[in-house]
């Protein structure tokens, strides 16, 4: 007898990779059934959790009650729950997704009431000062900064719903569980095995999934993210402009001085000018952050392209090559060292200005320095321009890497300085 069992059995191995290979369809809809499960579960989960965690937040004696009642469904056993189902819903979808969505709904609740609560105060006070309504105050300022609390929340209840979903195999709506339950029922560890692993990899790539879509979203609890966002859009705007206008030789006149002036208006001024059009939160700091990124790269890649030999360019149009050809294996590989010191200069001066960005309620690492400086704690704001120093001296030498692998050898022998910003010469100016 025991040595029929599922785990006992000698001659079943763990994986039959002939059974796998013959039940791809069927693996295949338990797995999709299981995500769709998943997903009804949480989405309807955090509809309902969502009107009652800021009711919760705002309403104390209400906070008591709600938390008491998702506790006790948190707390029946799920097997338990779905026989009391069952008399009145049946062997049915909505059975599974009863009890799956009230297992959810004390994890989604309780991060909401949290993350709104960590709010800062001085933050709703500046709001408010602002002339910010209370119910735009709730939408734009103190939902988008509980966002990270909230999206940690429905991390923790999407990985323990995809583990309850096997559950439902129970009474017949169980995805994967049902391969698991086949394996039980009939002594074969290949689909038990095939459904136990699966359901760990979904939850580890939703896991994942969802802290990259948390990163997306509250771009203001990470300063190298904000950093690197305003960096890209800087260069997706500069690059192209500096690179045309450097390689046509027309507009130089136009392209540094519109650089120069965007250097001299203050970051600080255009994330004020900002908040008063689009209100406190990401997009000013965002704005304040790709205008200081654009000049330095705009121009250095026009100077790079203007200050590439012209005999280089006559000989490779001797040789029969055409104009887009010339652009992307001949200029552009001889101005990328300068091309790339406008990045880093971009770079970090992006990376040191963001701490700007904690006054407009985007913290990254600034929140340490502005808090630390309201608060007089000289140790919070001490550590916040050390972490800064320390991210500013890795994006640099990261970059400064990157230059010189892309370099070829024979550009990186005293041509291009490849660790400065150039200052274009009056050829290049008249160019």
């Amino acid at each position: 007898m025991l040595a029929t069992g599922v785990l006992g059995a000698a001659d079943d191995p763990w994986i039959r990779w002939d059974w796998i290979a013959g039940h791809i369809p069927v693996i295949r809809d338990a797995l999709t059934q299981h995500i769709e499960l998943t997903l009804i579960a949480v989405g309807i989960g955090f509809l309902i959790a969502l009107p009652l965690g800021l009711i919760a937040w705002r309403t104390r004696r209400l906070r008591g009650p709600i938390f008491s009642i998702t506790g006790i469904l948190y707390t029946v056993p799920s097997l338990a729950l779905f026989a009391l189902l069952i008399p009145f819903t049946g062997l049915t979808i909505l059975t599974a997704e009863i009890g799956l969505v009230s297992y959810t709904l004390l994890i989604l609740i309780r991060n909401i009431v949290v993350g709104m609560d960590a709010v800062p105060q001085e933050v709703r006070e500046a709001a408010l000062g602002m002339g910010y309504r209370p119910l735009a105050e709730l939408f734009r300022i103190d939902i988008p900064l509980a966002v990270p609390a909230i999206m940690a929340g429905i991390r923790i209840a999407t990985v323990t719903t995809i583990g309850l979903v096997t559950v439902t195999a129970l009474i017949g709506e169980g995805g994967l569980g049902s391969l698991i339950l086949d394996g039980l029922i009939r002594d074969f560890k290949t689909p038990l095995v095939v459904g136990t692993l699966l359901s760990i990899a979904l939850a580890i790539i939703a896991d994942v999934g969802l802290a990259g879509l948390q990163r997306l979203v509250t771009p203001w609890s990470r300063g190298r993210v904000m950093s690197g966002i305003s960096l890209l859009a800087a260069a997706v705007i500069a690059l192209p402009i500096g690179i045309t206008l450097g390689h046509f030789g027309r507009g130089g006149n136009l392209a540094i001085n519109v650089s120069n002036v965007g250097r001299a208006i203050p970051s600080f001024a255009i994330l004020v000018l900002a908040v008063q059009l689009v209100g406190i939160g990401a997009l000013p700091a965002f704005l304040a952050l790709v205008a200081l990124g654009v000049p330095p790269i705009l121009t250095n890649s026009y100077v790079g392209m203007r200050e590439v030999d012209p005999e280089v360019r006559e000989a490779a149009t001797g040789m029969g090559m055409r104009q887009r050809l010339i652009l992307w294996r001949i200029e552009l590989p001889i101005a990328l060292p300068l091309i790339m010191a406008g990045v880093r200069t971009s770079a970090v001066n992006i990376v040191a200005t963001a701490t700007l960005a904690a006054l407009v309620a985007w913290g990254g690492l600034g929140r340490f320095i502005v808090d630390g400086l309201s608060q007089r704690d000289y140790a919070q704001l001490f550590a916040g321009a050390l972490l800064v120093a320390l991210l500013s001296t890795a994006v640099e030498l990261g970059l400064a890497a990157a230059q010189r692998l892309a370099t070829s050898e024979g550009l990186r022998i005293q041509k291009y300085p490849l660790e400065a910003e150039v200052v274009p010469t009056p050829q290049a100016m008249i160019a």
